[in-house]
């Protein structure tokens, strides 16, 4: 079917100039004008625009027809929605105990996750609701206020200097669209709503950077209603060596002016990952990078390919001084720019031959990796010169790790199994002799934490990690250099059915809230067996 939304945009004419200013009288002047920038290899690719909407139809003729074929074609219908900024917020947060945040790959990028706290409230979304809960001090513990939602919400972002809560979902009338609400929540009891923003894709990845909402999202060119959806943007260029069979788009939301702007490509991706500066997209083994330009649109820079395929995990890709490294299958290499190309500079021999990488992260000029087949071998990688990636250190132990987590004192805490859930302390201070001073096997069958840095859950202040399991119940592990790690207590899961498992963990002063979809339970992580707070929340 994606092919015949193609061969629509020629034979149909639906991207001509004329026809985007009938249906998108109020688009702004930035995107009336679709236009495609494309030099094919071994030109440098550029995406600046160039003028007029023929060479687009002309590319299409020439390359994606006799590619795709013919076939019928049916009639086109193009959507755009475009929104009003808000004006800026000018709010400050209270003082808070110590808590647990979002477990964040990169320090100031912020991930998006169903739940948010600035340790004395908490946001989270519960089926089409938002709950906002006051957690601190206990004695006023309780819910705020619940809010129905007018998407299929799974994302929330916060800021709590300005107090702005940013929820992120689909709006229910769309298809391939995101919404994005951001609510003045210094007023907790009562949210207001600010500021609402719709466009067109799924959303891949979203990052809040600041004062910037970023977000990468794709949809198919022909949508399942068989009508074409170019929704906000006209503006397209095609990436070197992308696919030709879907829209991408980079969104990036001015929080403070309300203005959102985009930059959109043909293309189809499914990774994209962030540092601060920096958003790369990936397509099997080609990787794609731009720019982050703080509060406008993101700018091209370069495309190159690697060896590959990356190992699945987001902690695969890390990019330090301008430079991208990647953990693939196999190995571990570091890409820089020459001119419009990523290039490799240096790789590992295939670090374990016959295994596959289960866990990677890099930290400053290292890389630790975690192969498996039938043991676990822990690689300690030198990257401090990036044409000539070695490996310092190895250690063999049973099992395998899917989760790599840094902790004080030249630790590293990790997540995997053996014959059930398996939790790691290893010491690498010594990066020719890496040690795993203790292990923790949980019998359980499985853990959200495995595979989701986000339900990993460690409080530095207290050195206690917290170990959610498939059937809702929760181990608390101490952690510490002189005892290794100790379980400290078993928390059961929900005791009535038809309550769901317990979904995340927070640790909050010291106590550890676990959050359901119709309540929250308050550990006290000092004496576990105290009787839990409890705060039930309504059912959906």
């Amino acid at each position: 079917m994606l092919r015949y939304g193609l061969v629509a945009l020629v034979a149909a004419g639906a991207l001509s100039c004329s026809r985007i200013q009938e249906i998108c009288p109020n688009a702004p002047e930035t995107y009336v004008s679709a236009s495609l920038s494309f030099l094919p290899e071994p030109e440098p690719p550029v995406l600046d625009p160039q003028k007029g909407c023929a060479q687009l139809q002309d590319w299409f003729s020439r390359s994606a027809l006799p590619e795709l074929g013919a076939g019928p074609v049916p009639p086109s219908s193009p959507r755009c929605t475009f929104a009003s900024p808000a004006s800026p917020p000018t709010l400050a947060a209270e003082n808070s105990p110590r808590f647990t945040d979002t477990n964040n790959q990169i320090p100031g990028v912020e991930e998006p996750d169903f739940y948010k706290t600035d340790g004395q409230l908490l946001f989270k979304i519960a089926g089409s609701s938002l709950q906002i809960l006051r957690i601190w001090p206990k004695s006023q513990a309780g819910l705020l206020a619940s809010l129905a939602i007018e998407s299929n919400a799974s994302r929330l972002l916060l800021d709590s200097e300005r107090n702005e809560l940013i929820v992120i979902g689909k709006p229910r009338s769309r298809e391939y669209a995101f919404q994005i609400d951001v609510y003045d929540v210094s007023k907790p009891e009562a949210p207001a709503l600010k500021l609402r923003k719709l466009s067109s894709g799924a959303i891949i990845e979203a990052r809040r950077i600041g004062r910037a909402l970023e977000i990468v999202a794709n949809n198919p060119i022909w949508s399942q209603d068989r009508s074409l959806d170019l929704s906000d943007s006209c503006e397209l260029a095609l990436l070197p060596g992308a696919d030709t069979y879907g829209i991408s788009r980079i969104s990036t939301l001015n929080l403070d002016s309300g203005n959102l702007s985009e930059v959109a490509f043909l293309g189809t991706f499914y990774r994209a990952r962030f540092s601060k500066t920096s958003v790369y997209l990936i397509q099997d083994n080609r990787v794609h990078r731009f720019d982050l330009a703080g509060t406008d649109r993101p700018r091209f820079i370069a495309s190159g390919e690697f060896e590959g395929p990356p190992h699945w995990s987001p902690f695969a890709f890390d990019e330090k001084d301008g430079q991208l490294r990647i953990a693939t299958q196999k190995k571990v290499l570091v890409m820089g720019l020459n001119g419009r190309t990523l290039e490799v500079l240096g790789s590992t021999p295939e670090l374990a031959p016959g295994e596959t990488v289960y866990a990677s992260r890099f930290l400053d000029d290292r890389a630790y990796v975690v192969t498996f087949r039938q043991t676990d071998p822990l690689f300690i990688i030198d990257l401090a010169d990036a044409t000539r990636p070695r490996v310092t250190g190895e250690l063999k132990v049973p099992g395998y790790s899917t989760y790599l987590h840094p902790i004080s004192g030249e630790r590293l805490l990790a997540i995997g199994r053996d014959t059930g859930v398996k939790v790691s302390l290893y010491d690498v201070a010594d990066p020719a002799r890496p040690k795993e001073l203790s292990t923790f096997s949980t019998g359980k069958s499985a853990s959200e934490a495995e595979y989701n840095h986000l339900a990993f859950t460690f409080s530095s202040w207290a050195s206690t990690l917290a170990v959610p399991y498939s059937n809702g119940s929760w181990d608390l592990i101490d952690v510490s250099a002189e005892g290794g790690l100790r379980k400290l207590a078993e928390i059961p899961g929900d005791p009535t059915p038809p309550l769901t498992g317990w979904m995340r963990g927070t640790f909050i002063h010291d106590s550890l809230l676990l959050l359901s979809d119709v309540q929250v339970r308050g550990i006290d992580t000092r004496d576990p067996q105290q009787p839990p707070l409890i705060i039930s929340l309504p059912k959906d």
